[in-house]
């Protein structure tokens, strides 16, 4: 005879489930990042974005420094650019055809900016004397 799974039993199972899953990311199960360098990394698999982790021994976990969906990226010693959608967080839906721009001064004790307008990136980009060229992730 098959036993009816209580609601608590039910919610229990699947709080089990979501942490079991959820623990890929922070474990450092997920092989698709690119070294940015200076612990910095491109993390290519969904929720596409730039972390920054100390360690060394999981490399692709760590906390959001551009946080997703990053569409554009680029980098050198000193500077991350990158850009990412305006994801609305109710429905987790690009918003609209706008963008948010970053830079992340790595040299900087990891200063962020952003996010910002194309407008404002441009100026901070110029004053800032950076010379990269951002290409799509895809």
């Amino acid at each position: 005879m098959v036993k009816e799974l209580s609601l608590i039993e039910w919610t229990l199972v699947t709080f089990l489930i979501v942490c079991i899953s959820s623990c890929a990311y922070s474990s450092g199960e997920i092989q698709d990042c690119v070294d940015l360098g200076d612990n910095y990394r491109y993390v290519s698999e969904s929720p596409q974005a730039i972390i920054y982790n100390r360690s060394d021994r999981s490399k692709c976990s760590g906390f959001y420094v551009v946080p997703p969906s990053v569409i554009a990226y680029a980098f050198n010693d000193e500077y991350i650019i990158a850009k990412s959608l305006i994801i609305d967080e109710n429905t987790g839906r690009n918003v609209s055809n706008h963008y948010y721009y970053w830079i992340v001064a790595k040299t900087d004790s990891g200063l962020v900016e952003g996010p910002m307008d194309l407008a404002t990136f441009l100026t901070e980009k110029t004053a800032r004397d950076i010379n990269l060229t951002m290409h799509d992730v895809n």
